[in-house]
């Protein structure tokens, strides 16, 4: 999960609106064992428990 400071416009914050407008990219990659953080959970952890349909799934396995 990555979440760049970069992006943001110069004395903007992250908040949840913005957020909400960005493209959210989920890995939905099976990683066995791992604990990968999910969109979800940063958003409930936030406060902000909707999740906007502008995402992205990628999915690295072989066919």
């Amino acid at each position: 999960m990555v979440c760049s400071p970069l992006i943001l416009k110069a004395g903007q914050e992250a908040d949840c609106d913005w957020l909400n407008k960005q493209k959210l990219i989920y890995d939905d990659t099976p990683h066995p064992g791992a604990n990968m953080p999910s969109w979800s959970g940063v958003l409930d952890t936030i406060g902000y428990g909707h999740v906007s349909q502008n995402s992205l799934h990628i999915n690295s396995t072989s066919a």
